[in-house]
C-alpha cells in the first residue's frame, strides 16, 4: 500500500515554557504547588532540591488543555545560594543567584496542550517567625504563635527590649490554646501591622514605665488566672476626681457578630455568625456587627473569637475615668494593709473597684488606657471598662435614694451613629471649584463623614475622632466639631415606590432641610443597605420623599428603621482615603459639664468604597412595564423585558433627580450589565456585558418552575455602581 494521498492535520499544539518565579522573600518550607485552579503537587520540601511534577491530564489531556508535567527546581534563596544551572544555561553566566527571595524553576516544563495561554501558578509556603526563640511553642498546627510574631517584629527591627517573662507567658497560653494564625505583612506600618495581630488574640503591647521594657499582656478567656486577693483596690480615697462613670445602654450593645477568617485549604474568606438570644429577645430586633480576622485559618477558633467578642459587645458594661493621686505607698496604708501600688497599673491590666455612693462593693475593670503624666504631676488619668470575663465577682449594695437631679446633663452616646463616604453630589457641591478640581479622578478617592443624633437637650455638639484602627484609641486625631443630625424611625414599613412614610419619635426635626436639593439617608450604613431620598416634605407625623436618589435604588424598608435627615448635617473628615480601607470613627458629645471621654463613645465602622469615581446606577428601572416591582411572575414563552432610563452623575448637580426620572445622560463611558440567577446557583445563567441602550429582553427556556433573581448594574473604567436594581422573577415552565 502506498502511502501517496494522505493528508497530515494538525488539530493543536502542546505548549513547553521554562519558568522562573519568584514568591516571597523568606519561608521554610514548600507545602503545595497550585496552577489554575487546580493542585499540581503536594509535599515537604525544607532545602533546596528538584521535585518532579507528573500531572499530563491535569486540565484534561491532550485533548483539551492538558496538564503540567516537568521537574521544578526549589530555591530557598539562603546566603550560600549558587547560581542556578538552567537559568544559566539559558541566560547565560551574569545572572544573579537570587539570595533573599524564594522562587520556582520549571525547567521546560510541559504546561497546556490546545490553549497558547499559561495558567496562573500559585505556591503555598510556610515560614514560622521567631523560630530561635522559645521553638517548642513556635508552630501550632501549621500556624504561627502570635506572641512569635510580635517578639520577631520587636526585636528584627530594634523597637526596643522584650519583656521575656510576660512574652513567654503570653506564647504558652496561645499554644494551649491552639491560638495559631498565618498572616503576610503587606506594606502599611508596623504599629498598624502589631496592632492587627493584637486585636487576633485580644491582647495589649506597651512598655512598662518602670522597666522600659515591651510586655504583652492578654485579655479574656485566655488570661483569667488572676489570684483576685492580689488584684489592685481602688476605692473613693485613692481618687482625686472621677471624670466619669456609665453603665452601657441595652441600645448600646449588639446581638450577632459575623467573624471573617480564612479557609486553610482555598484561601478564600469564610464567615461565622454567633448570637446573644438573651439580648435579642430583650431588644427585640437584631442589632449586628461584622470584624474580620484573615488571620484565622479555621472555623473552630473563628468561632471561638467571634463569642469571646460578643461576650464583652452585648453586655451591660460599664465605663469608667478616674484621676488617681500617684504618691508614696505610706500615705495608702492606713493601718489596713491595702496598699495602692500605682506601678501595678498597666495598659491591660484589672483592678478591683469600689464606691459605696454608686452602690458599688465591688467591681473589676481593666485597663484600656492610662496617662501617668509628667514627673512633676502627681495624677495618673485611667480609663477603663468593666471586665466581662469577672461579672460574677461583681457585687453591689444598696444606696438611700437620692432626691436632687442636676438640672445639666451629663454628656452622653448618640442614639443613633454612623459613618457613611461622601457622594460625588457632597464633595461638588460643597467644595470650591479649586479644591473639587484637585481630587483625584478614577481612583478610588473617598472622605468619610460621621452622622450622629442628639442625645439629650443639653448636648451642644460633638467632637470627630477617626483611625484606621479600633484599639487602642489614645491617639486617635480629632477632626474636627460635628454638629447633631435631625432623625427620625419609621412607623409602618415601606415599599419600593411608596412615597409618604409615616414616622415618629423625631428629633430636631425642625432643623432638617427639605426642598429639591435636600436629602434623607434611611436603611442603614453599608453601602448596599442605604438608600437616599429627596426631602419634598415633613411633618410631625410624616414625610415626603423622591425615591432612589443619586447613586441610590429604591429599596423596601421595615417599621423601626432610622432616617438621617443628612443635608446640612454630615460631618466630614477631610483625611483622603483610598478605596477597600475600613474606618473607625467615635463620636464624642459635649454639655456644659464636658466631652465625652473616647473610651465612653461607640466604635462606628465604615467603608470606603470609591464612591466619588464610581457611576450612578440605572433609574426607572421597570420589568414588564412595572415600576421597581419586587416580584414578577412569567410563563414559558413568555419574554422578561428590562427597561431603564439613563443616569449621568456629572450633570445631576442642579437638583436630586429621583428614581422615576427618564434619561440622563448617560455619563461618557458608561455601559450597563444584566446577570441572571437561579436560585441556589452562585454563577449567572445569562451575563450580557457592554449593553448601551436601555433595554434588555430575556426569554427563559428552562424546562422546569425556577426563580430567577435579576441584576441590573452600572460600568465605567473599572467602576460598578455602588448599587444595582434587583428583581425577582417566579419562572413556571408549564
Amino acid at each position: 500500500m502506498s502511502d501517496k494521498g494522505k493528508i497530515s492535520i494538525t488539530v493543536g499544539y502542546k505548549y513547553y515554557a521554562g519558568l522562573h518565579m519568584v514568591f516571597c522573600e523568606d519561608a521554610d518550607e514548600l507545602l503545595e504547588i497550585a496552577v489554575g485552579d487546580k493542585t499540581a503537587w503536594t509535599g515537604n520540601v525544607t532545602e533546596n532540591s528538584t521535585i518532579y511534577i507528573y500531572q499530563p491530564v491535569l486540565f484534561g489531556g491532550e485533548g483539551r488543555e492538558g496538564g503540567i508535567q516537568g521537574e521544578v527546581d526549589v530555591m530557598f534563596g539562603k546566603d550560600n545560594q549558587e547560581q542556578n544551572n538552567y537559568l544559566r544555561e539559558k541566560l547565560g553566566p551574569d545572572i544573579p543567584a537570587f539570595r533573599g527571595v524564594v522562587s520556582l524553576v520549571g525547567k521546560q516544563m510541559y504546561v497546556s496542550a490546545l490553549n497558547p495561554y499559561i495558567k496562573p501558578w500559585k505556591a503555598k509556603f510556610r515560614r514560622i517567625p521567631a523560630k530561635g526563640w522559645l521553638p517548642e511553642y513556635a508552630n501550632i498546627e501549621g500556624n504561627a504563635n502570635p506572641a512569635h510574631i510580635i517578639y520577631e517584629v520587636i526585636t528584627e527591627h530594634g523597637l526596643g527590649q522584650i519583656d521575656e517573662e510576660s512574652f513567654e507567658k503570653a506564647a504558652k497560653k496561645l499554644y494551649e490554646e491552639k491560638f495559631g494564625i498565618s498572616t503576610v505583612w503587606n506594606g502599611g506600618s508596623i504599629e498598624e501591622f502589631l496592632q492587627m495581630i493584637l486585636d487576633h488574640i485580644g491582647g495589649f503591647l506597651f512598655v512598662n514605665p518602670t522597666t522600659g521594657l515591651f510586655q504583652l499582656k492578654l485579655i479574656g478567656d485566655y488570661n483569667t488566672d488572676y489570684d483576685t486577693a492580689s488584684i489592685p483596690l481602688i476605692e473613693e480615697r485613692h481618687v482625686k476626681e472621677m471624670v466619669s462613670y456609665q453603665r452601657l445602654s441595652l441600645s448600646d450593645t449588639i446581638n450577632q457578630l459575623t467573624v471573617y477568617y480564612t479557609d486553610a485549604e482555598t484561601g478564600e474568606e469564610r464567615s461565622v455568625c454567633v448570637q446573644n438570644l438573651a439580648n435579642f429577645s430583650a431588644q427585640g430586633r437584631v442589632v449586628s456587627e461584622e470584624k474580620k480576622y484573615l488571620g484565622i485559618t479555621n472555623l473552630e477558633l473563628a468561632t471561638k473569637v467571634a463569642l469571646r467578642d460578643l461576650a464583652a459587645s452585648s453586655a451591660l458594661l460599664g465605663k469608667i475615668t478616674l484621676k488617681v493621686v500617684r504618691t508614696h505607698e505610706e500615705r495608702w496604708n492606713e493601718g489596713n494593709g491595702n496598699i495602692l501600688q500605682t506601678y501595678s497599673l498597666l495598659p491591660g491590666s484589672v483592678f478591683r473597684f469600689k464606691w459605696p455612693k454608686l452602690g458599688i462593693e465591688e467591681m473589676y475593670f481593666r485597663i484600656g488606657e492610662i496617662d501617668y503624666g509628667t514627673p512633676n504631676d502627681s495624677v495618673i488619668t485611667i480609663e477603663a471598662m468593666e471586665d466581662v470575663y469577672y461579672l460574677p465577682e461583681a457585687s453591689y449594695i444598696n444606696v438611700q435614694e437620692q432626691y436632687w437631679q442636676d438640672p445639666i446633663q451629663d454628656p452622653a452616646p448618640c442614639p443613633q451613629e454612623g459613618l457613611i463616604e461622601a457622594s460625588y453630589w457632597d464633595l461638588v457641591r460643597t467644595l470650591s471649584p479649586a479644591d473639587f478640581n484637585q481630587i483625584p479622578k478614577n481612583e478610588g478617592y473617598g472622605i468619610m463623614c460621621a452622622l450622629g443624633s442628639r442625645p439629650n437637650s443639653a448636648a451642644i455638639n460633638y467632637d470627630l475622632y477617626t483611625s484606621v484602627t479600633d484599639f487602642p484609641i489614645g491617639d486617635w486625631p480629632n477632626k474636627g466639631t460635628g454638629n447633631f443630625c435631625p432623625v427620625a424611625y419609621l412607623a409602618e414599613s415601606v415599599g419600593r415606590n411608596d412615597t409618604v412614610f409615616q414616622i415618629t419619635n423625631g428629633v430636631d426635626l425642625d432643623l432638617a432641610e427639605v426642598g429639591p436639593t435636600a436629602y434623607a439617608i434611611i436603611g442603614g450604613y453599608m453601602p448596599f443597605e442605604y438608600e437616599i431620598v429627596r426631602v419634598d416634605a415633613i411633618t410631625r407625623n410624616t414625610v415626603t420623599v423622591g425615591r432612589g436618589c443619586l447613586d441610590t435604588v429604591p429599596k423596601k424598608h421595615n417599621a423601626g428603621t432610622v432616617i438621617f435627615f443628612a443635608s446640612g448635617w454630615l460631618t466630614p473628615d477631610m483625611t483622603e482615603r483610598v478605596s477597600g480601607q475600613q474606618i473607625y470613627a467615635r463620636i464624642c458629645p459635649r454639655t456644659s459639664k464636658g466631652t465625652l471621654s473616647k473610651l465612653n463613645a461607640s466604635s462606628i465602622v465604615g467603608f470606603v468604597e470609591g464612591r466619588f469615581d464610581r457611576p450612578y446606577p440605572p433609574g426607572r428601572f421597570t420589568v414588564n412595564g412595572i415600576l421597581q416591582p419586587d416580584v414578577v411572575e412569567v410563563r414559558q414563552g413568555e419574554n422578561i423585558i428590562l427597561s431603564w432610563a439613563h443616569r449621568d452623575r456629572t450633570q445631576q448637580t442642579a437638583y436630586i433627580v429621583d428614581h422615576t426620572e427618564g434619561n440622563i445622560g448617560p455619563e461618557p463611558g458608561v455601559t450597563y450589565t444584566v446577570e441572571v440567577y437561579r436560585s441556589g446557583y452562585i454563577v449567572p445563567n445569562i451575563k450580557e456585558e457592554n449593553i448601551t441602550g436601555t433595554t434588555y429582553i430575556i426569554t427563559p427556556t428552562f424546562t422546569t418552575d425556577t426563580k430567577l433573581i435579576i441584576l441590573l448594574s452600572s460600568f465605567r473604567d473599572g467602576f460598578k455602581s455602588l448599587q444595582r436594581n434587583v428583581v425577582e422573577v417566579n419562572y413556571f415552565a408549564f
